[in-house]
């Protein structure tokens, strides 16, 4: 017991290592450093406007903050599960070498996108008290969402790693799925107003559009979240959860020769 908690230990001592190192190459790379933390969501965020508001003319209460508080939840969201993608395939030296869990790979990327992902919603506290957006004692349960989000990030970006040494072509699959989840999660329209109350717990079952509606309920509309949404959330991130554990405990010692391949 002793052994195995002090072996745990030194795990998660060296993924915080790792992560912040990661973060700080990564900052030193850009004249812009850490400012890209904030400048990618925001430009990203700018240029769906010009496109689902501007051209298409979709309009929506208090459109900026509607847009942001969906686009960057979301972006979080894909930009783990991307990074995460390749991470145990490209991690074939230390694989090779040493006798890691492969779960730390994946982690270390996520870990690094939940660094970076404080600064983006410090951002957007800021933004949306500019905007004109009251703040209210429900923007206190915005950390406990971010924890719940990440909840599902986690097991979701450590199933998609465990996946990919097995075959490469499910890349292509996850980031077809991430496009698709774009779409399907209320980010450039609020579903409350464009589908039937009837549908809206199948539209919810997507674990982001119910994440999506708990920020905008939090942030902009100053009310609980409906359980139902946390419900969905849970549900996914335990799924997944059993799902990656199953796999990358099954696959442990196997992945060193299929990153080989």
């Amino acid at each position: 017991m002793y052994k195995s908690g002090a072996s745990n230990i030194k795990y998660f001592a060296l993924l915080r290592t790792k992560i912040g190192l990661n973060l700080r190459a990564e900052a030193d790379r850009y004249k812009l450093g850490y400012l890209w933390w904030i400048l990618e969501p925001l430009l990203f965020a700018a240029a769906m406007y010009v496109v689902f508001v501007i051209y298409l003319g979709l309009r929506t209460d208090d459109v900026v903050a509607f847009l942001l508080t969906g686009m960057i939840p979301f972006q979080w969201f894909a930009k783990s599960v991307s990074n995460s993608m390749g991470s145990i395939k490209g991690a074939k030296g230390l694989l090779i070498n040493f006798p890691i869990n492969p779960a730390f790979f994946p982690l270390v990327h996520m870990g690094q996108d939940a660094v970076k992902q404080v600064f983006t919603f410090g951002f957007l506290l800021v933004f949306l008290l500019l905007y004109g957006m009251p703040m209210t004692y429900f923007w206190l349960l915005i950390p406990v969402t971010m924890l719940l989000q990440l909840m599902l990030i986690v097991p979701i970006g450590c199933f998609v790693a465990g996946l990919i040494p097995m075959l490469e072509d499910l890349r292509f699959l996850v980031s077809t799925s991430i496009t698709m989840t774009l779409f399907a999660s209320g980010i450039f329209y609020n579903p409350r107003e464009v589908i039937d109350g009837n549908l809206l717990p199948i539209f919810y079952a997507n674990p982001m559009a119910s994440l999506l509606q708990i920020y905008r309920d939090l942030f902009m509309y100053a009310k609980y979240p409906d359980p139902l949404n946390v419900y969905f959330v849970l549900l996914w991130a335990l799924l997944f959860t059993l799902l990656s554990t199953l796999l990358l405990g099954r696959m442990r010692n196997q992945y060193a020769r299929l990153v080989m391949q």
